[in-house]
């Protein structure tokens, strides 16, 4: 889904027009694009101008974000670039970001990780399966969820896990713009595109456990688990291990680089994926979780 920023009047204009029926049908005024007159005036020149064109008028002001809610269970997940972060207070931030139209766009998870400098989000959206064959029309809403943190925010900056966020963290609660993030990558693909789906290709060099993003389950026996990873022949989706307990399912990925092709060269790109699991015991009552993560 392309990423549109549009002003929230737009967006109202577009869907009224999309929803409305043929007793709703508004007439332009012109088909031809000129203006009407407006009753009792000689010409468009009579009308009063828009408080936007007026000397000395205030600017506009920013569109008021639709508050939201993560609703789990989304398919077809995606990162998603959020425009702000503001603290409310040391536990709670306001996440601001451009999202479509329910069912086609829906926010599925909020991801939180915990760093020395850095606390990062990550949203990621999706489609309803609910509604598999629903057309939604492509406009862009300004949406704001509220992410409680579990720990206090202090000093940290707020970043973005989006792959195609700016290498800067950001928050509006009056700290200081904290420059270039030292650690970024160097390029990074969009962030609103599809996740790409990868199979385990055992036999890499310098295998290492990777973190993964979240999961969503396909049927009773299939996981679909999402995880961010560079460019292949240097980042390689090596193997899945899979750990019954009894209340959790453990997930955990590893990666490697093609002993093939040991003196490649690849771009500094994130790319968000999938792959899919198949479990060899019901999930039931068990939670699915990261054998790498320890936050």
């Amino acid at each position: 889904m392309k990423r549109m920023v549009a002003a929230a009047g737009v967006s109202l204009m577009l869907m009224l027009g999309a929803c409305g029926g043929d007793d709703d049908k508004v007439e332009a005024a012109n088909d031809a694009g000129g203006t009407s007159a407006p009753a009792g005036g000689d010409s468009a020149q009579d009308a009063p101008a828009s408080a936007d064109a007026m000397p000395g008028s205030d600017t506009p002001e920013e569109p008021t974000p639709e508050i939201v809610k993560p609703r789990p269970g989304m398919k077809n997940l995606r990162p998603v670039v959020w425009e702000k972060a503001e603290s409310l207070s040391e536990r709670k931030v306001l996440v601001t970001f451009y999202g479509g139209v329910e069912p086609c766009d829906v926010l599925d998870s909020v991801k939180v990780k915990y760093g020395a400098k850095d606390v990062t989000i990550s949203l990621f959206s999706g489609s309803d399966p609910k509604q598999p064959d629903a057309v939604c029309i492509e406009i862009a809403k300004l949406k704001a969820v509220e992410v409680d943190l579990t720990e206090d925010l202090g000093n940290r900056q707020i970043a973005d896990g989006a792959p195609d966020a700016d290498t800067k963290s950001g928050r509006t609660d009056g700290g200081a713009d904290p420059g270039p993030a030292p650690d970024a990558p160097a390029g990074k693909m969009r962030g609103d595109a599809p996740a790409i789906a990868l199979t385990p290709k055992p036999g890499q060099a310098n295998v290492h456990a990777i973190t993964w993003d979240r999961y969503e389950m396909l049927d009773s026996d299939t996981v679909r688990i999402y995880f961010m990873t560079g460019v292949e022949p240097c980042s390689v989706l090596d193997s899945v291990k899979v750990i019954y307990a009894k209340e959790v399912i453990r997930v955990a990925l590893y990666s490697g680089s093609d002993p093939r092709q040991p003196d490649a060269v690849c771009p500094a790109l994130a790319r968000f994926a999938y792959t899919d699991v198949d479990l060899k015991e019901s999930v039931n009552d068990r939670e699915i979780v990261d054998d790498q993560q320890t936050d």
